[in-house]
């Protein structure tokens, strides 16, 4: 995350775009168990896009500060915690 608010462009990658246009933000954290390193990331990258790909079909609309996205062939499991992280978000807004 350091480098997301940090970031100035070298190498090309300018850090969160939201990070100037917002005035607060709320940071959810969650992690996955029982995972192994191997399996982490890609079921991580997984369920972030469950959770936007929702996003979209409810709104119609991607989410305005998303700016990447990697898709991996999701399994129930992960639809099933996209699902409970994007309930989680909902009860605490």
């Amino acid at each position: 995350m350091r480098l997301g608010f940090k970031a100035d462009g070298t190498g090309g990658y300018w850090g969160y775009s939201w990070r100037n246009a917002l005035a607060k933000s709320t940071l959810h954290i969650w992690c996955l168990e029982d995972a192994t390193e191997e399996e982490e990331l890609e079921a991580l990258e997984c369920i972030e896009s469950e959770v936007v790909y929702s996003y979209r079909s409810t709104n119609n609309q991607w989410p305005k500060y998303q700016t990447e996205i990697h898709f991996h062939e999701s399994t129930e499991e992960h639809r099933n915690l996209a699902n409970a992280i994007i309930q989680a978000i909902k009860v605490g807004a």
